[in-house]
């Protein structure tokens, strides 16, 4: 099980064309306004800009000892149609219970973000070097699982990054207003 948030997305700069300098309009830009029309529609036909997300994956470790995770990394793959790398973020320690382990997504904001709603499976796979104890041998451990794609939180995640890049959009137009 895992637990998703949006930490923040960067709007490409370049959404905004320059003004030559003589004038500004107060009214927003027909190039934005028909991004944002396309976005509302669930569709784009360029990079918009990164998001940053943070996922809990959250672990049982049933035995009675612990294990180290070094450098942990993967790839989401959802069905054939999107691929997101993955990393922990630092060292962590797994003992025995139930246990959060924080990653780290850096997402391009583009057409792929909209086609991860029609795929039905994820295959997570990656690797790290498991140790035994925190200071001891490294042990090379890969591993490759899946399962059906979550639809009702990638809904709600599509939904929020969405939102927050209208609003770094509108953000955008009213800084160039000043």
């Amino acid at each position: 099980m895992a637990h998703w948030s949006l930490d923040s997305v960067a709007v490409d700069e370049d959404l905004f064309p320059k003004h030559n300098g003589t004038e500004v309009s107060p009214f927003p830009n027909p190039h934005i306004l028909g991004i944002a029309q396309d976005l509302l529609k669930g569709k784009t036909s360029r990079r918009l800009g990164t998001a940053w997300v943070h996922v809990d994956l959250v672990v049982v470790q049933s035995g009675k000892d612990s294990v180290w995770l070094r450098d942990l990394k993967g790839f989401a793959r959802l069905d054939t149609l999107v691929t997101i790398p993955w990393k922990a973020i630092g060292e962590k320690g797994v003992g025995p219970g139930t246990q959060a382990i924080p990653l780290s997504i850096t997402l391009p904001l583009d057409a792929r973000l909209f086609r991860v709603m029609e795929t039905d499976s994820m295959i997570l796979s990656g690797g790290t070097l498991a140790l035994l104890e925190r200071d001891g041998a490294e042990i090379p451990l890969d591993f490759r699982t899946s399962k059906p794609t979550p639809k009702d939180e990638i809904k709600a995640f599509i939904s929020n990054a969405t939102n927050s890049i209208l609003d770094a959009m509108l953000n955008g137009w009213a800084k160039s207003l000043n």
